[in-house]
């Protein structure tokens, strides 16, 4: 599998682990920046943040603006996102809007 920083280091997807706590992974599955395949329990792992995301904002992070479950999907599966201007200025779109979430200390 081609490991490009695409993968490794931007977001995929938001995942909700109850509450108000998330980790945002990679296209791997993976907390951000992680490169290797190793098992991780999303609940113990330190990139967990606390948050909270609206319901309308979850609509607009995901790129189907819709959210049917507790992951936030940011763009499509496929590998096109960042080759397809159209796709990645959406993508970065959503991006900002994730940046300008709140995290609970």
């Amino acid at each position: 599998m081609n490991q490009t920083l695409f993968y490794t280091h931007f977001p995929y997807c938001i995942q909700h682990l109850g509450g108000d706590r998330y980790i945002i992974l990679n296209r791997n599955y993976k907390p951000l920046g992680q490169t290797n395949f190793e098992y991780v329990d999303y609940n113990k792992d330190p990139s967990v943040v606390r948050m909270k995301i609206t319901t309308k904002q979850a609509e607009k992070l995901s790129y189907k603006g819709k959210v049917e479950s507790d992951t936030i999907w940011l763009y499509e599966n496929t590998y096109n996102t960042f080759r397809n201007p159209q796709e990645f200025n959406n993508y970065v779109t959503r991006l900002k809007l994730l940046a300008t979430l709140t995290p609970k200390i």
